[in-house]
Formats: structure tokens, sequence, C-alpha cells
């Protein structure tokens, strides 16, 4: 079964970076993580991630879960920019994050510690 990126529904593929296996959408170049994936990767896979996306397009819809269709919602906290928008599902665990966005959280996770 295929799932489809919760941004722009185009389908998720999976793209293996070291170790870990991600759903990422080559068009958008939005990435979904399993629970403490994000945490695995390194600025140089977000920033290859983010080289993969064809389009700029973030859709104004609400994002849902393409596991189980619940929504996602924004993680505030202290470890995250505010400038940058992390979602994930309070259900499945898993985390979704824009290209852009995902290279800036890598980018500030080089200064702290923290576990999403």
């Amino acid at each position: 079964m295929y799932m489809h990126c919760p941004n722009c529904h185009h389908i998720l593929v999976k793209v293996l970076l070291d170790s870990v296996e991600v759903d990422h959408c080559n068009f958008c170049g939005a990435t979904l993580f399993d629970m403490n994936e994000i945490n695995r990767i390194t600025l140089t896979d977000a920033r290859r991630l983010a080289e993969m996306k064809q389009s700029d397009v973030i859709s104004g819809e609400e994002k849902l879960s393409p596991r189980d269709g619940s929504p996602l919602v924004r993680i505030t906290n202290d470890a995250i920019p505010q400038f940058v928008t992390i979602l994930h599902s309070p259900t499945t665990g898993e985390v979704f994050a824009f290209a852009d966005d995902l290279v800036n959280f890598k980018k500030g996770a080089k200064c702290k510690n923290f576990i999403l």
C-alpha cells in the first residue's frame, strides 16, 4: 500500500540514509519519519533530502497522517526554533518535516540535546 504526502498528496518513496529508511516526497521535499528517526539523520542527510524536491509548494490545508488519517500537530518546545515547523501524530508517533524546516532543525540540533 502506498502512503501519500500529507502536504501535496504525491506518493512517498523510501529513501535510505545511512542506516535509516525514511518516507520521502520527491515532489515537495517533505519527509515522514517513524518515532525518533529524525534524531538519527545528519545535517548532510537533511540537505540531501531537500535537494531532491521539485517544488516549494506548501499547501494551506490541514496535514493528516498517511498511516491513520489523524491530524498532524505542530511540536512546540524550546528545542525547535519558532520559524521551524515540525509536525507529529499523537496516535502513530510519526514526525513530518518540510525540506527547508528539516535542514534548519538539524542546524539547530548541533547545539542542543533533545529528543523528538
